[in-house]
């Protein structure tokens, strides 16, 4: 499975297989909330070729 998850300030986007399928969400993190975590909910997961890249405007 192939994964692109964009993450903007209030929102996160995720795409499936280039797109495939697509889920938006709206989001209001906590003002000190500074880091992104990687984690799977009731079972196990691998992350492989995982790129991260930061944006400025």
């Amino acid at each position: 499975m192939r994964l692109r998850i964009p993450v903007d300030r209030t929102c996160v986007e995720m795409f499936v297989d280039d797109g495939r399928y697509a889920h938006s969400s709206e989001v209001f993190p906590y003002l000190v909330d500074d880091r992104l975590a990687l984690f799977a909910a009731g079972g196990t997961a691998v992350f492989r070729n995982t790129v991260i890249r930061e944006f400025t405007v």
